[in-house]
This record gives structure tokens, C-alpha cells and sequence, in this order.
């Protein structure tokens, strides 16, 4: 091959390689080190020789077939002279160029893939994917919770029915920037109002079960607050069964719907007056471990006699396993005393719609006046009745009237329970029926 071909050949290759400086980042040669990629490390090299390879092959073939169309034009033009045999040469120099660009190509690909895991040798070529090990951030120390009482119900402490506030703080204690922070707030949806989830920070996302905010960048001692507010909410009996599989639950509120009867949650109930609402916290990042916080809040629970009041079809003539008119049913009143506390002169009382069920049955000593049923149970010691074996007293009734209401047409029941000559409890137990 001419001096001259040679020249501008290894000119053009040269020019090749510089351009590598100039367009690493355009290219995407540099595979750390960049914003929103990793912080190099020993294994990116293999990454960036990889990567230079394929970008050298990606100028040089285009390169060489162009010195092969020159050739080939000077063959043509050139026929039966000197210069068609200079044409050749410069076909041949360039499909070695190509030849050889490809032999190295797979050498040092090869030769890559072994030192990166040498128990599995690449086959077919470039099957190999590498992999550079991602080594995240230990961070500790980082999250600062709070919670903040907005409406005291109950002034002797966070206790149902209040609203609060909870606010969390992360901040960035590394010496590294943080890429795509992302913060999940798992918080207990059982213990809270239905909907009292409100005011949350810093367009955080709501999915009835967890609240997520995504942060961006967060910079190195920089920090990020969220916040959202919620109302506890005063079912006892979700206060103290909390260990209650969800599909438990979940299975009992597809029961209230097929069954209009009115079904407290079940749980195993501890001799105590305190409860706990959870806040799980998870933080997570490119380069940071995931942060994880398990965030409980101490509710005090009033000292009280707890109850567990339930309808149940006796006889369903219609046999459409829904309480209607000729219907009979009962209505069940379990009762414990889970505190430390002796309640004296305990009384409970069901005012009943007298004018759409007619009672028939009376369980446990009850005596009704035609307008409601009392029964006085006496002084109920410390711890008694346990909530495995409670108190159990109730009455049995036949619906001869609807109530009042669209649709569905409502039989109210009011229940009192009283002690120490005050209500303890009251509640409106309402039936439903079609």
C-alpha cells in the first residue's frame, strides 16, 4: 500500500480516537461518575474498556468499507494501470483493518468476561453481560419522627378519636449526593378513620395503605420533611385486636355487605388499656441502603367494660340469608373487663325499636319495660370476666315492621353500658334490612 494511503488511513484512525475524548459523555462511554450514575469504582474500568472497544469498532468498519469504496473506485477508473493495482491494495489493507479491529474486539471482550466471573466462560460472543456489583450507602441516624397532637380528645393523652399530625425528617448524612429518594409511609389504615387521612406534605400519594413521596436529589446534609395528618378512630375492639390478619379483617367486611348485621372485629384481647398505631417508614435511594423504621404510637384506652355486640338470623323464611320482615333473630352481647379496674353497679341497656320487632326471648336476667331492656350485672372485678370466657347476654326478636330509611330500611337499637353511676360506652347498633 502507498506511503500516502497509509498515512491518511492511520490519520483517520487517530482522528477516530481523539473524538473519544470529546464525546465520552455524549456517548455514554464513562458508565459512572456522571449525574444520576453510580460513583466509580475498580469494576466500572471493565465497563469503560468495553465500551471504548465497541466505539472504535462502532468509527473504524464505517472507515474501512469507505477505503474500500475508494479503492474500488480507482480499480474502475484506473484499469490496466499502475494505480488500479494501488486500488487493491487499498481493499486488502482495509478488509485486514476490519479483520483485525474484530480479532481484537473479541480478545479483550473475552478476556473481560473471564476476570469478571472466570467460572463461566462467554458463549456465544458478547452473551456475557458485565455486571458491576452496586455497593448503596450504609446510612444510620438518619430519620427524626414526631407525632403531634392537633385535636385532644381526651386530655389525658393520645387516645381515640384524636387527630394528629406525624412528621418525619431524612436527612442526607453521607458524603455523597442521593439520586430518586424515595419515601414510604406504611401507616396502620385499621386504626384510623375511614378518609381521615388529610394535609399531606410535599405532593405525597395516598393509596389507602401507604403514602409515598418521591423527592428527587437530595444533596449531601440536605434535608427532606414530610407530614400527613390523621384521626384515630374509637373502635375499641380495633384497638385491641391488632394482631389480626388483614384477610381476616377483610373477609369480615365482605361479610357486613353480603350480611347486614352488625359485626365487631375479633382479636385476642390482653389485659391492658393501652394500644398501639404504627407508622413503618422505608427510605430508599441509588445510592443509599434502604432505611427502614418501625414507628410506634402509645394510645391510652379509656377504662372501661368492653363489649362485643352481634345480630344473628335465627329463622330466614325468605331464605335469602338477609334480615326482612318475619325474620328472627338475635341480637348477642358479650362482655369482659380487661382492665385493672373493678367496676361497680355495671348496668347495660338495649332501647330497641319497639315498633318494628317484637321480643320474644330474653337471655342473662335482662327485664324490659316494652321499651327497652335493662340488665343489671352487679360489680365486675379486675380482670373479669377474661375476654376468653366473657360475660354473655342477649335477647331473641321477630321483625314485624321495617324502619325508616330508602333502600335499605333501618331498625335502631341504642346500647348503653353504665357504671359507677355514669355511661361508660354508648352506641347506636343499627339493623339493616332489605
Amino acid at each position: 500500500m502507498n506511503k500516502n494511503y497509509k498515512t491518511i488511513f492511520l490519520f483517520l484512525i487517530s482522528l477516530s480516537l481523539l473524538l473519544i475524548g470529546f464525546s465520552t459523555s455524549a456517548a455514554g462511554l464513562v458508565p459512572c461518575g456522571q449525574p444520576d450514575a453510580p460513583q466509580c469504582r475498580l469494576c466500572h474500568f471493565m465497563f469503560l474498556i468495553r465500551n471504548i472497544v465497541t466505539f472504535i469498532l462502532e468509527i473504524l468498519v464505517p472507515l474501512a468499507i469507505l477505503f474500500i469504496i475508494i479503492g474500488a473506485i480507482i480499480i474502475l477508473i484506473s484499469r490496466g494501470t499502475q494505480i488500479a493495482t494501488r486500488g487493491r491494495k487499498i481493499i486488502r489493507t482495509a478488509l485486514f483493518a476490519i479483520v483485525i479491529a474484530l480479532i481484537a474486539g473479541i480478545i479483550i471482550d473475552t478476556i473481560i468476561a473471564f476476570v469478571a466471573n472466570p467460572s463461566v466462560f462467554p458463549f456465544p460472543w458478547r452473551a456475557f453481560e458485565l455486571q458491576c456489583p452496586i455497593v448503596k450507602i450504609p446510612l444510620s441516624n438518619a430519620m427524626i419522627s414526631s407525632y403531634t397532637l392537633i385535636n385532644d380528645i381526651d386530655p389525658t393523652g393520645v387516645s381515640p378519636g384524636d387527630t394528629l399530625k406525624y412528621t418525619l425528617t431524612y436527612t442526607n448524612i453521607s458524603n455523597q449526593n442521593l439520586s430518586n429518594p424515595v419515601i414510604v409511609i406504611d401507616y396502620d389504615q385499621n386504626l384510623v378513620v375511614s378518609n381521615s387521612i388529610s394535609n399531606i406534605s410535599n405532593g405525597g400519594i395516598d393509596d389507602h395503605d401507604k403514602i409515598t413521596w418521591n423527592i428527587g436529589n437530595l444533596n449531601t446534609s440536605q434535608s427532606v420533611t414530610v407530614s400527613y395528618e390523621f384521626v384515630l378512630t374509637t373502635d375499641f375492639f380495633k384497638l385491641l385486636g391488632q394482631n389480626q390478619p388483614k384477610s381476616k379483617l377483610l373477609s369480615q367486611v365482605i361479610e357486613k355487605i353480603v350480611k347486614p348485621l352488625i359485626r365487631t372485629a375479633l382479636g385476642q384481647v390482653s389485659p391492658t388499656t393501652t394500644a398501639y398505631y404504627r407508622n413503618i417508614v422505608n427510605v430508599s435511594s441509588n445510592e443509599a441502603e434502604e432505611d427502614t423504621l418501625n414507628d410506634p404510637l402509645k394510645i391510652t384506652l379509656p377504662n372501661t367494660v368492653y363489649t362485643q355486640r352481634n345480630y344473628y338470623l335465627l329463622s330466614d323464611p325468605t331464605n335469602d340469608a338477609m334480615p326482612s320482615i318475619g325474620d328472627k333473630l338475635r341480637y348477642n352481647i358479650k362482655y369482659f373487663n380487661p382492665t385493672a379496674r373493678e367496676f361497680s353497679n355495671v348496668v347495660i341497656i338495649s332501647d330497641y325499636d319497639q315498633n318494628s320487632v317484637v321480643i320474644t326471648k330474653i337471655d342473662g336476667g335482662g327485664t324490659n319495660n316494652g321499651n327497652k331492656i335493662t340488665w343489671n350485672l352487679g360489680n365486675l372485678p379486675a380482670n373479669q370476666p377474661t375476654s376468653t370466657n366473657p360475660g354473655c347476654i342477649g335477647y331473641d326478636f321477630t321483625i314485624i315492621k321495617g324502619g325508616t330509611g330508602a333502600f335499605w330500611q333501618f331498625i335502631d337499637n341504642t346500647f348503653y353500658i353504665m357504671a359507677n353511676g355514669g355511661i361508660l360506652e354508648t352506641h347506636n347498633d343499627v339493623l339493616t334490612s332489605p
